[in-house]
């Protein structure tokens, strides 16, 4: 942890949900943006993009488009990903 702590490295995403749990709260910045906020709740979950585009029922490729914000996910799937969001 120390690594991280001083930002030498930083934790496997698989085991962020852990690391989160025993802190009782999630150390990483907020997010800014929309694609921002998808991969922090996506690596908060140690889940892969190919496991939230199954949940979501998107191809891999289109998620990892709206995690580098270079585009928005239309009004079907938008309703999906805040539907996710909200579950956490």
């Amino acid at each position: 942890m120390t690594n991280w702590e001083l930002g030498h490295s930083s934790p496997n995403f698989r085991s962020l949900p852990a690391i989160i749990d025993f802190l009782g709260y999630d150390p990483r910045p907020e997010a800014v943006t929309f694609g921002q906020t998808l991969k922090r709740y996506r690596k908060g979950k140690g889940i892969s993009q190919g496991e939230l585009a199954a949940t979501l029922r998107v191809d891999p490729s289109t998620l990892a488009r709206w995690e580098r914000d270079e585009r928005l996910p239309g009004c079907e799937f938008l309703s999906r990903v805040q539907e996710a969001l909200r579950a956490r």
